[in-house]
C-alpha cells in the first residue's frame, strides 16, 4: 500500500468515529467555549448596600449644596456687573460733564486773551502797562508744588528748554520794570 492509501483510510477512520461528536462542541467565534463561569454574587451584603446608599445621599445633599452656591454666586455676579455699568455710565457722564466745563473755561480764557492782544495792540511798547500785561498772562509758576497751587505746568525735560524759559521770565520781569524807551523811527526828508 502506498503512503497515500494508508493516510486516506486513517482519515476515512477517524471521520466515522468523530462523526457523532459534532453536534456536542460548541465553539464561540472567539475561540471560547461555553465553560464553567466564574459565579456573579447577586446579593451584596448589607453593610456594603447600606453605606452605598448613604454615599449617595451624602453625594446628592453635596450636589444641592454646589447648585445653591453657583446660583448665588451667578446673582452675585449678574448684580456686580449691573452696577459696575451704572458706575461707568456715571463716571462717564461726570467727564463729559468736566469736560465741557473745561473747554467752556478755555474758550473763555482765549477770548480774554484776544481781547488783552486786541487792547496791546493799541498801546505804546514803551509804556510799563503793556510789559504789565505781558507778565499777567505768561505763568511764572515753575512748580505747582512749590506755591502750592493747583496750576498745572507742562513737564519741561531738557535743560536747554529749562534756560529758555528762565530767560523769558527774566526777560519779561525787565521789561516790566523797565520798559524800553520808544525811538521815533520816522525820518524827515
Amino acid at each position: 500500500m502506498s503512503v497515500d492509501g494508508v493516510l486516506n483510510d486513517f482519515l476515512a477512520r477517524e471521520k466515522k468515529d468523530l462523526y457523532g461528536l459534532e453536534g456536542d462542541l460548541n465553539f464561540l467565534p472567539h475561540g471560547d467555549d461555553n465553560g464553567p463561569e466564574h459565579p456573579k454574587p447577586n446579593n451584596e451584603p448589607e453593610c456594603i448596600r447600606r453605606w452605598a446608599i448613604s454615599f449617595q445621599k451624602r453625594i446628592d445633599v453635596k450636589d444641592d449644596a454646589e447648585r445653591r452656591s453657583l446660583s448665588v454666586l451667578e446673582e452675585q455676579g449678574l448684580k456686580d456687573l449691573h452696577d459696575w455699568a451704572l458706575q461707568y455710565r456715571d463716571s462717564l457722564s461726570r467727564g463729559q460733564k468736566l469736560s465741557r466745563a473745561h473747554d467752556k473755561e478755555l474758550r473763555n480764557a482765549q477770548q480774554k486773551a484776544a481781547e488783552a492782544s486786541i487792547g496791546m495792540a493799541q498801546v505804546d511798547a514803551g509804556q510799563a502797562v503793556l510789559w504789565e500785561r505781558v507778565c499777567q498772562l505768561c505763568n511764572f509758576v515753575i512748580s505747582s508744588n512749590e506755591e502750592g497751587t493747583n496750576t498745572q505746568t507742562i513737564p519741561i525735560n531738557t535743560k536747554d528748554n529749562q534756560r529758555d524759559l528762565n530767560r523769558m521770565r527774566v526777560l519779561l520781569l525787565q521789561l516790566k520794570k523797565n520798559p524800553p524807551a520808544v525811538q521815533s523811527n520816522i525820518r524827515s526828508h
